[in-house]
C-alpha cells in the first residue's frame, strides 16, 4: 500500500494518527485505517478523543487554540491538567453552528467537536433501527460492513436556524457520504455553507471534482478541513478471512447499576423496548446538555471509585460498546483523578483481520438484537489491567465480557 502525504498542517507524523489494518471479507476495500486518537480499536488515553474533537473545531474557528492539542496528541500522557482545563473551555463563535458525527467510530469526535462550540447542536447518525422516532434520512455508507446510516430527529430541528453545519468523521475516502447527506440536507432546508471536518482525507481529484459539481448544482458552499491529506492506492486485492472466538455470556458477578446518565426508551425493529442515553447525540443534544453530562461523569466515577475500585493507583480500562464513545471516555478522564493510570476504548461493529500485530486477537459476541461485536486484542487488557471496567449503553442480565466489571448507568 503507498501513502503520499501532501497537507499536514501540524506536522503530525502518520503513525501518530494511525496504524493500517485489514478488513475482513471485504472485496471493495480490504484495508482501514486504525485510528489512534479515538479508543475505538486500540486502548488510548481518556482525553484524547475529546482532544481530537477540539483540534478538529479549531481548523473551522481560529478562535479555538490549536497548539494546546497537537502537543497533547503528540505525547498524550496519563494526566496533563493544563490539557483538562483547556478541554473545559467552549468559544463563542458569531455563526448558529449544527454538528452531525457519523456512526460508528466518529460518535465521540462529533461530540467533542461540539463541546467545544458553544450553543452548537449535536447529532450523530447510528446504526439502529428504532421505531415512533422521526427518522429525517437513511444513507448508505461505501465500503462498509454496515451501511446504513439513520438520522433521528428527536429535537424536531429545524435546519433553516442554523448558519452552518458541521459534519464530522475520522477519516474520508471518498467523500460520497457526506455528500449523499448534505445533499438530503440541501432538499429540506435553505442551510448554504457546510464543513467538513476529519482527521484524515485521502479523496482523489475525481473526487474534490465531485464536490465541486454538488456545490454548483445545489448553490452551496462546501468547504473540508483536515488535520492530514493525502493520497492512498493499492494492487492488494486478497480477501482475509480469519476465525474469531466467542466471548462466554454465562457470568452475572460483578455487576452495579446506577440511575446517571438520563435514559429514553425506544421501540426498536424487533419489537424491543430498549433504554438508551437521552443526551448521546443519537436523538440530538444541545451543547448546555453536553456540558451538564461532564458534571454527571464526575459523580459517576466518585461513585465507581468509592464502591469498585476503592483504592487509588490502580491501572484501569474503561470499555465503552459501540457507538457510546463520548460517555465512557469523559467517565475515564475523571477516574484519573484518583491517581489511576487509565486507558479508554470500546467494543465495535467493525470485523478487523486479526493479523497478529495490531490485532493480536479477537472475540465476539452477539446482543438481543442479533448485532455482533468485537472486542480487539482482550488477553493483553486482561495482562496489563488491574480492572476492566464494562459500561455498556443497553443493560444486560449478564456480563458478556466475563473478566470485567461491568456497571450499568
Amino acid at each position: 500500500m503507498k501513502i503520499e502525504v501532501i497537507e499536514n498542517r501540524f506536522g503530525f507524523q502518520p503513525e501518530e494518527l494511525f496504524l493500517v489494518g485489514k478488513r475482513v471479507n471485504n472485496e471493495k476495500r480490504n484495508f482501514l485505517f486504525i485510528s489512534k486518537l479515538l479508543g475505538k480499536h486500540l486502548e488510548v488515553y481518556p482525553d484524547v478523543c475529546k482532544a481530537a474533537g477540539r483540534l478538529l473545531a479549531s481548523l473551522r474557528f481560529p478562535e479555538i487554540s490549536a497548539e494546546p492539542m497537537v502537543e497533547y496528541l503528540k505525547r498524550p500522557v496519563s494526566v496533563n491538567q493544563c490539557v483538562k482545563q483547556e478541554l473545559g473551555n467552549a468559544a463563542a463563535v458569531k455563526e448558529k453552528v449544527l454538528v452531525l458525527g457519523f456512526a460508528e467510530t466518529a460518535t465521540g469526535l462529533g461530540m467533542s467537536v461540539a463541546a467545544a462550540i458553544r450553543d452548537s447542536v449535536y447529532y450523530t447518525t447510528t446504526r439502529e433501527e428504532l421505531c415512533e422516532v422521526p427518522c429525517l434520512f437513511s444513507f448508505e455508507e461505501e465500503h462498509s460492513h454496515a451501511t446504513t446510516h439513520r438520522f433521528y430527529d428527536g429535537l424536531k430541528t429545524n435546519f433553516d436556524d442554523f448558519d452552518e453545519i458541521l459534519l464530522v468523521d475520522d477519516e474520508i475516502t471518498t467523500g460520497k457520504s457526506m455528500l449523499n447527506l448534505i445533499t438530503q440536507i440541501s432538499e429540506i432546508s435553505n442551510v448554504k455553507r457546510y464543513s467538513i471536518l476529519t482527521i484524515l482525507d485521502w479523496r482523489d481529484g475525481d473526487c474534490r471534482e465531485a464536490y465541486e459539481r454538488v456545490m454548483k448544482e445545489k448553490g452551496i458552499s462546501i468547504q473540508v478541513y483536515s488535520v492530514l491529506a493525502g493520497r492512498i492506492s493499492s494492487d492488494d486485492r486478497t480477501i482475509y478471512e480469519d476465525t474469531c472466538e466467542v466471548l462466554s455470556n454465562e457470568s452475572e458477578g460483578n455487576v452495579y447499576s446506577m440511575n446517571l446518565p438520563e435514559r429514553t426508551e425506544c421501540l426498536t425493529k424487533s419489537g424491543r423496548i430498549r433504554s438508551y442515553y437521552k443526551n448521546s447525540g443519537r436523538f440530538g443534544v444541545t451543547w448546555e446538555n453536553i456540558f451538564a453530562l461532564e458534571e454527571q461523569c464526575i459523580s459517576i466515577a466518585d461513585y465507581i471509585q468509592k464502591h469498585i475500585l476503592r483504592e487509588t493507583g490502580c491501572k484501569v480500562l474503561v470499555l465503552g460498546e459501540g457507538e457510546d464513545i463520548y460517555f465512557p471516555s469523559r467517565i475515564a478522564s475523571h477516574l484519573e483523578a484518583y491517581e489511576h493510570e487509565v486507558r479508554f476504548k470500546t467494543t465495535t461493529r467493525s470485523p478487523i483481520y486479526c493479523d497478529g500485530e495490531i490485532i493480536k486477537d479477537k472475540q465476539k459476541y452477539t446482543d438481543e438484537e442479533g448485532v455482533t461485536f468485537y472486542l480487539y486484542n482482550k488477553k493483553r487488557m486482561e495482562e496489563e489491567f488491574d480492572f476492566i471496567l464494562f459500561l455498556p449503553e443497553i443493560r444486560r442480565k449478564q456480563n458478556l465480557i466475563e473478566t470485567a466489571i461491568t456497571v450499568h448507568l
